[in-house]
């Protein structure tokens, strides 16, 4: 995959880097660095913390804060319930779509 394909990943899309816990909705994102420099035409992050079902993998990644977006690195990606309410906020460059209710979501955390 080329670099822009991994910055531009889905969580629906980990299916490349998955870990034991694939059938607990767990897998492992391999991100490479300065992927919150990418010029893309629609973000497609919507949240904070518990990110929208559909929401781009990496930079949620460095949003939440668990990925330096300078080193880029490896982190964790817990499928979880949609939630009603995504929340719109700006952290470490990126900021972050509001919306309504999604039927899946995302968390992120260090492995």
């Amino acid at each position: 995959r080329s670099y822009k394909q991994i910055c531009n990943l889905y969580y629906k899309s980990i299916a490349w880097a998955q870990d034991k816990d694939i059938w607990a909705g767990k897998y492992l994102a391999l991100c490479p660095a300065n992927c919150n420099n990418l010029t893309i035409a629609s973000l497609n992050l919507y949240g904070y913390l518990v990110y929208r079902g559909d929401s781009r993998v990496c930079q949620a990644a460095i949003h939440s804060g668990y990925l330096n977006a300078t080193t880029g690195g490896i982190v964790k990606i817990q499928k979880v319930s949609g939630v009603q309410k995504y929340l719109n906020i700006t952290r470490f460059g990126l900021t972050s779509l509001p919306s309504g209710y999604f039927p899946s979501s995302f968390t992120i955390t260090k492995i």
